[in-house]
């Protein structure tokens, strides 16, 4: 089974010198449909997951992998 995210939408929230914000639609591996909200930046990298009011700031100089 592919477990992968596809990328079905992407609108710019907001364009800067030093950021972009991006908000993704994507299709679950279960066929539903949820948001993403990704910060691009000059050089580096990093994922903020939040559940039930719970978030886990993860760092990462890797290419994300829905763009």
């Amino acid at each position: 089974m592919d477990k992968r995210e596809v990328l079905k939408d992407t609108e710019t929230l907001y364009n800067g010198k030093i950021l972009t914000l991006k908000r993704l639609t994507v299709q679950l591996p279960d066929g539903t449909e949820a948001a993403r909200e990704v910060v691009h930046t000059n050089g580096s990298a990093g994922v903020l997951a939040v559940q039930q009011h719970r978030a886990l700031l993860c760092n990462s100089g890797a290419v994300p992998s829905i763009r």
